[in-house]
């Protein structure tokens, strides 16, 4: 095949490369060697071995894109021997395999052997290799045995890199391992990078004795190590040969960039408390550049044995066994005590400074201040503070200065529709309204309260890391942050009767809605539903007529679907259609002459010849009038003009009660009568209106006129428990 058409090919299948994926680990999950498959999360050692086998998988098709492993906040403990960090190929165009901590800080989470073997191993014994990626963790509890072939037991007590390991550690915290003979904390013989990282409290204690922190020893002297950024501190070498390098022990090629090494002790007898080069022949040389060597104990106090270093320039030493020839005009060191922080008479306070890791600050009177060159200078210190300040570089990985800020804010949506208020317990936080001002590195967390407007209420938190009983808390992750409190329009919907009826919003379903005890009323978002029923309890033979003032009209229960103002909604009620009045129902009255006036004049005495009782059904019904009527508004007391006949028959129906009576149901002309209104109408076809009464008729005598008599058309009229009588004889 052409070579041409292969690498079109070889393109074609890197571009059709399965994804990266991502594993999760939590220390809830005890070790295990199973190979069964990783359920997130699954135990650190089978997340690890799946993600290494699944790009393994897609090397054979040609996929190139690694994988990560994220370790939930915890404590992994090792009960099954080292873990092996294999990145199945090596090419230049390749991608790192990450194995990172998800804690705000490295200390949050722990891989720990306690003391059984070793931590981590690096490498493919022999086979190939890519880089790895491990940070944001601690690696402690390692004793420099099992799990390689290459490193031999008694080496890297936390971490063994092997030859064809490519391991860089960011934001990492090597601390508390123990190794026989070299590299307390770190045994390297491939290519390691340490980048804001923090080695302390790592020892030998015996064999070679070298390395307490870091060693490379490997006999061909080819393994690379850059360190920048990084805090070596507190890692002793005691008991063995040489007891020489008690915070780095060089036989390759260290490159040792703004790093503090301080605190480190080798015995009196010993080499140098901070770094020991190896004088064997092709040994590589130490390379430093804006360091700060000071504090430690060694040989006489000395800081460094063995073959000298190279200086870039820009380093603090506190004696001269560090001198060596100084590369480059204007590139000088500093030879004087570096002025670090002190934790009283135990020497330099290694100390959360803030950033991920520990780190020993400088003091105000510091001679690393402004001492690094500006051409090695890193744009950050360990911490993530930016370098340099007011273009001075410091040396070491602290750099001094003013703190740099971060802004954590709350806006409001609508604006206008409420207030937001920061707070923070954040040291030398700055909170003002709805903004906090806070160091970048502090940590911590910024939470917000909300107050809604009037005639507002509130709906929701935007952009918070994360919402608890209605407060926003926002994590200070060192970014800029913005939330925001949303807030709704807010409405009251009311219901009105009278007080012989039941009315009630029945539901407001929206998860905002604040109804009154008696339901008489709910204030509710803009938009949101309500539901209306009307009930007559008292009187339970009415039915409902209609809804006014709102918006509702006739349908009950009414459903508001998206409410838009204030409203209230007014119920009315009235009796149900009539019944044909029964034989025994029917009471014979006749009309006297009409005065013109809507009156009529008093004729003759109305007569009876039996007492007459009628009690009629609750009645409602539109009139329909053939010819007029005749309506008698009527109170308790004596009426005149009233006759029985034989024709035409009366028809009793309705209610006029004052609590419900409306003149736009009745007719529209004032009446003169006394007492509660009551009424009757009489006509061919009518209708009456009558409440708990009974009407007793007797002469009226002459000329009189009758109360409250009109000439009617059509009507709507209701009616309740009706008793008429009539004496016999009157």
């Amino acid at each position: 095949m052409p070579a041409v058409a292969l690498g079109v090919l070889l393109a074609l299948a890197l571009a059709a490369g399965a994804q990266a994926a991502t594993f999760v680990a939590s220390p809830s999950v005890a070790d295990t060697t199973a190979s069964s498959k990783c359920e997130k999360p699954c135990a650190l050692r089978q997340a690890i071995a799946d993600a290494q086998a699944a790009e393994e998988e897609e090397v054979g098709r040609f996929g190139f894109e690694p994988n990560t492993v994220e370790l939930e906040p915890g404590t992994y403990k090792l009960t099954q021997g080292p873990l092996h960090l294999v990145h199945p190929f090596e090419s230049l165009t390749e991608e790192p395999q990450m194995v990172e901590g998800k804690g705000a800080r490295a200390y949050e989470t722990v891989i720990t052997a306690e003391g059984k073997s070793r931590v981590l191993v690096d490498g493919n014994e022999g086979g190939t290799s890519g880089e790895e990626i491990v940070g944001d963790l601690v690696v402690e509890g390692g004793d420099g045995e099992q799990g390689s072939e290459e490193v031999p037991d008694g080496s890297g007590g936390g971490i063994a890199v092997e030859q064809n390991g490519h391991l860089k550690l960011i934001d990492d915290a090597i601390e508390h391992n123990t190794a026989a003979s070299s590299g307390g904390g770190i045994e390297d013989l491939g290519e390691l990078t340490i980048t804001s990282s923090t080695l302390a409290h790592n020892a030998v204690t015996g064999g070679s004795g070298v390395g307490g922190g870091v060693a490379s020893a490997y006999i061909d002297h080819n393994d690379v190590v850059d360190i920048v950024n990084s805090t070596i501190a507190y890692n002793s070498v005691a008991g063995g040969s040489q007891n020489a390098g008690a915070g780095i022990y060089d036989d390759s090629a260290f490159d040792v960039t703004n790093t503090t090494i301080a605190g480190n002790t080798a015995p009196a007898h010993g080499g140098g408390g901070a770094l020991a080069a190896s004088e064997a022949a092709g040994a590589g040389i130490a390379s430093l550049a804006n360091d700060i060597v000071g504090e430690n104990k060694g040989l006489s106090d000395s800081e460094c044995s063995g073959r000298a270093p190279i200086s870039e320039g820009g380093n603090v030493f506190d004696d001269e066994t560090c001198e060596s020839k100084t590369v480059g005009e204007g590139k000088e060191d500093v030879f004087q005590n570096p002025g670090l922080e002190q934790e009283g008479d135990a020497g330099p306070k290694l100390a959360d400074n803030e950033g991920p890791t520990d780190t020993i600050a400088l003091t105000s009177s510091s001679p690393a201040r402004g001492a690094g060159i500006l051409e090695f200078c890193p744009s950050e210190d360990q911490r993530g503070a930016a370098r340099p300040q007011k273009t001075k570089c410091d040396s070491g990985a602290y750099q001094y200065g003013v703190k740099e800020l971060v802004t954590v804010k709350a806006t409001v949506q609508p604006t206008g529709a409420g207030t937001a208020l920061a707070h923070s317990t954040i040291a030398e936080a700055d909170c003002a309204g709805a903004e906090c001002t806070v160091p970048k590195l502090a940590g911590g967390t910024v939470t917000f309260t909300e107050t809604p407007a009037s005639g507002y209420g509130f709906v929701e938190w935007t952009g918070c890391s994360k919402v608890t009983s209605g407060v926003c808390e926002v994590d200070n992750d060192g970014s800029d942050h913005t939330v925001q409190a949303v807030f709704v329009e807010r409405y009251t919907v009311s219901v009105a009767t009278s007080a012989e009826h039941t009315v009630a919003v029945e539901e407001a379903p929206g998860p905002h809605a604040e109804c009154a005890p008696d339901d008489k009323s709910c204030t509710v978002d803009k938009g949101e539903a309500v539901t209306l029923v009307a009930e007559s309890v008292n009187k339970p033979e009415l039915g409902f007529a209609e809804w006014t003032g709102g918006t509702c009209t006739t349908a009950d229960p009414c459903q508001i679907e998206h409410v838009e103002r204030d409203e209230t909604d007014t119920a009315y009620f009235v009796l149900g259609p009539p019944s044909v009045p029964s034989k025994t129902s029917v009471y014979y009255l006749s009309q006297t002459t009409g005065d013109g006036d809507g009156g009529y004049s008093a004729a003759t005495a109305f007569h009876s010849t039996q007492e007459l009782s009628i009690a009629l059904e609750h009645r409602s019904e539109q009139q329909e009038a053939a010819s007029p009527n005749i309506e008698i508004l009527a109170a308790e007391g004596s009426y005149g003009a009233l006759e029985l006949t034989d024709d035409p028959a009366v028809y009793i129906y309705g209610d006029l009660n004052p609590a419900t009576f409306r003149p736009s149901a009745h007719p529209a002309h004032q009446t003169t009568f006394t007492g509660a209104p009551q009424a009757l109408l009489l006509g061919n076809v009518g209708a009456a209106t009558v409440q708990r009464a009974s009407f007793v008729g007797e002469a009226g005598g002459g000329s009189s006129t009758a109360y409250g008599v009109r000439e009617t058309g059509g009507t709507k009229a209701t009616f309740e428990e009706v008793a008429i009588s009539a004496g016999s004889g009157q």
